[in-house]
């Protein structure tokens, strides 16, 4: 999965830092790897190349990449509170 992750306006250590919680935060999971983006917009998730799959790749991807997406709300939520 991409993590495209809203650093907002961070100095380049405080975006260091809070891609490491971020990242120390997910759930690991076995066959997903986790690619974390600093960006400043939006934060979204995405998986890599759906195209390349079959039609039964894609449903569980498409299924694990939700699961991930509510994760990652959570911890944007979590980490506002901060």
């Amino acid at each position: 999965m991409i993590h495209y992750l809203n650093v907002g306006n961070m100095g380049m250590a405080d975006c260091a830092v809070y891609k490491d919680n971020y990242m120390r935060a997910l759930p690991k999971e076995d066959g997903i790897v986790n690619y974390i983006i600093p960006i400043r917009g939006e934060t979204k998730v995405e998986c890599v190349n759906p195209r390349l799959m079959s039609p039964e790749e894609y449903a569980e991807a498409a299924a694990a990449l939700q699961k991930c997406q509510s994760t990652v709300n959570a911890l944007v939520e979590k980490f506002k509170g901060k």
